[in-house]
Parts: C-alpha cells; sequence; structure tokens
C-alpha cells in the first residue's frame, strides 16, 4: 500500500523483536524460490516437480547468504515455496560435473592417410584381409 501502511500494521502487530522479510510470489517455481532466498544472487536452480525438489546454485561468496546461520535462511525458504532445497556453490558444481575425455584414436600413428574414397574402400579391404575372415564368418552366421 501507499507508503508501506500494510508493512507498517504487520510490523506493530509482530513487534520490533520480530523481523519480517517480503518475499514477491510467482507462479514459476524457479523464480519464487530465486525470490525466497534474497538478497543472494541465485545462478541456477534446477526442479524436480515430481519430488517437489529443487536444486539451487549459487555463487561461491554467496554460499553462506543462501544458507543463513544455522541453516535458517533456506529451511525458511523451502517452507515457503514447499520446495526440499539444496544449495550448491557454482564451484562445487564445476569440480562434480564430470570432464568429458578426448576421444582415444588407437593406432593413429599406423592409420593410412586417406584422400579419396577409394583409399577408404581399399583401406578397409586391407584391414579385413589383415585380421582374416574370422571375424566376417562369425558375423554372417
Amino acid at each position: 500500500g501507499g507508503h508501506g501502511t500494510r508493512v507498517q500494521a504487520v510490523m506493530s502487530e509482530v513487534g520490533d523483536q520480530e523481523k519480517i522479510d517480503i518475499v514477491v510470489w510467482d507462479a514459476n517455481p524457479e523464480t519464487y524460490i530465486t525470490n525466497a532466498l534474497s538478497p543472494t544472487n541465485v545462478t541456477k536452480v534446477v526442479i524436480d516437480p515430481a519430488t517437489q525438489k529443487a536444486k539451487v546454485i549459487v555463487p561461491e561468496d554467496q554460499l553462506s547468504v543462501a544458507i543463513g546461520k544455522s541453516g535458517q535462511n533456506v529451511r525458511l525458504a523451502s517452507k515457503l515455496t514447499g520446495y526440499e532445497i539444496d544449495i550448491e556453490s557454482a564451484a562445487a558444481k564445476a569440480e562434480a560435473a564430470p570432464q568429458a575425455e578426448a576421444p582415444k584414436v588407437v593406432g593413429a600413428a599406423n592409420a593410412p592417410k586417406l584422400k579419396k574414397k577409394s583409399d577408404l574402400e581399399s583401406s578397409l579391404l586391407e584391414a579385413i584381409e589383415e585380421h582374416g575372415e574370422e571375424s566376417g564368418e562369425t558375423n554372417s552366421k
């Protein structure tokens, strides 16, 4: 309302001993969870609606702000949003991500240089001859 009259009315009811945070509601759960964790700068929110769980990624320097003293911030945000919230730092997320390995090339030093289609065909024929016909016979049965 005008000049914060609604907030002032609530504040006068609860007294000066309690703190009040105002969270903007949103139908989008990702946005709502981000708002509930304010003032934390949320990097990413991943929602699993089936289990009502959310994984929240925050910058390393925001991790303690997001969790709060004794986990109070994340606990209150979970109660408010109805999602079980798991908070991770972006650095921890990057470390946990499996590193993609470069494809391994076996026998690359001995591989023939192919410049045209006929080179490929002759290379395949040579490989079949080199390894014998046994493997070809087992595949044809």
